[in-house]
This record gives structure tokens, C-alpha cells and sequence, in this order.
């Protein structure tokens, strides 16, 4: 397994958190039952940007998924590590199937809301799994497993998230005549997240070239007579 390395700004807060947290937790809870709750609010966050096609005050729907996703995706590691019951391999695999199925799934929610058009929310999902895969990639060849990009990982990702939430309560969708297709101000602000997910995949990936052209030089071939 990669070492695991979180370098986010929030992260030495969150892990104080997250560790108060899983000391109170019932013997009930266990890791496996935090992912279902990640998921479960990811499927919450969806219907509640859904739903706000009839209202905005669905857009607090919403925001509770936004914090259920939070609770149990990054519970479920603590608190398997903090009872000696983590299992690497099949949490690895399953919190990432789960992250990347439910994150699709918040920012498909999102694209059929009224604030967001449904093509821009689908640019930030290309962004977030070109991410996803660099970060794979990265672990696989450098042994270093690292979720941030620019100091910042998912937990900033969902509150940035959370804070434009709430700003949709506040501002309706109100449509702008922007090229080449009308667009809300909340279309402005995802395409700037999407781009931001597209630039730091190419910066982090020519670094992670040449880190790689360091460690391993080019050889010299030599015809054998």
C-alpha cells in the first residue's frame, strides 16, 4: 500500500475532529455502516438540488447531504483505524468506488437543478476524475497517496461546495446572456471549478514527470555485437 499523506489545509484540524468523533461513536457504527451514510448523503445532496426545481428551500436537502457524505466518508477510515479493524486493500477500494459514484451523482443532481446547467456540472465531473486518476497513477509509480491539489482535498471541495449552496438560497438562477449559451453566475462558478480541476492535473502531472525522469534516467542502448 502507498504512504498516505494528506496535505489539504484543513487536514490536521479535520483529523482532531475526526478523531473526537469515532472515540464517541457507538459499538454499532462501524466503518462499513459510515460509508453507507457518505452514500446515502451523496444521494440526499442529489435529490435536494433535484427538488429545488421546485423551490429553492430544497437547496437545504442539500446542504444535509453535503454534510452526511462528509460524516461517513471520512469517519469510516478513522474509525476503522482507531478499533484496529481497518482492512487497506477493501476500504481503499470501496471508499473510492463509493466517492467517485456518489460525487457523479451530487454534481448530476446539481446539472438538474435550475442554477446549473447540466453540461457545465458534467465539465466539473471530467475534472474531478481526471484528478481522481492522476492521484491513482501518482500512488502507483511514486508509493505516495495524496488527495490534495493546491492545498486542497475534498473536505474544502465540499465546503466550497456548501457555501455556494447557501448563496443559491440567497441569489436566484438568474439567467445571463453569456457566450456562446446563456448561463446563470452559478455556470461561471462551476466552469472556474472545472478549469481549476483541469489546470492542477496538468501541473501536478508534469511534476510528477519530472520527479519520475529523476528517479529514472534515460538508458543508453548499446547494439551487442
Amino acid at each position: 500500500m502507498s504512504d498516505k499523506v494528506i496535505s489539504s489545509l484543513t487536514a490536521a484540524k479535520e483529523r482532531q475532529l475526526l478523531k473526537w468523533l469515532a472515540q464517541r461513536m457507538p459499538d454499532w457504527a462501524t466503518p462499513n455502516i459510515m460509508t453507507t451514510v457518505g452514500a446515502v448523503g451523496g444521494v440526499v445532496a442529489a435529490l435536494g438540488y433535484i427538488l429545488s426545481n421546485f423551490g429553492p428551500w430544497w437547496l437545504l436537502l442539500g446542504c444535509l447531504g453535503l454534510f452526511l457524505h462528509w460524516f461517513g466518508d471520512s469517519l469510516d477510515g478513522t474509525l476503522a483505524r482507531m478499533r484496529s479493524i481497518d482492512r487497506p486493500k477493501f476500504g481503499m477500494f470501496l471508499d473510492q468506488c463509493v466517492d467517485i459514484a456518489t460525487v457523479t451523482l451530487i454534481f448530476f443532481g446539481l446539472g438538474w437543478s435550475p442554477w446549473v446547467r447540466f453540461d457545465v456540472a458534467c465539465l466539473f465531473i471530467i475534472g474531478y476524475l481526471m484528478l481522481v486518476s492522476l492521484t491513482h497513477l501518482r500512488s502507483n509509480v511514486m508509493g505516495t497517496y495524496d488527495i490534495a491539489y493546491g492545498g486542497l482535498g475534498p473536505t474544502e471541495g465540499r465546503l466550497f461546495l456548501l457555501s455556494v449552496t447557501i448563496l443559491m438560497l440567497i441569489i436566484p438562477p438568474i439567467e445571463m446572456h453569456s457566450w456562446p449559451v446563456p448561463m446563470t453566475s452559478f455556470d461561471h462558478i462551476f466552469i472556474g471549478m472545472a478549469l481549476w480541476t483541469m489546470v492542477n492535473f496538468a501541473i501536478d502531472a508534469r511534476r510528477t514527470v519530472k520527479q519520475l525522469a529523476v528517479l529514472e534516467p534515460p538508458r543508453t542502448y548499446r547494439q551487442k555485437n
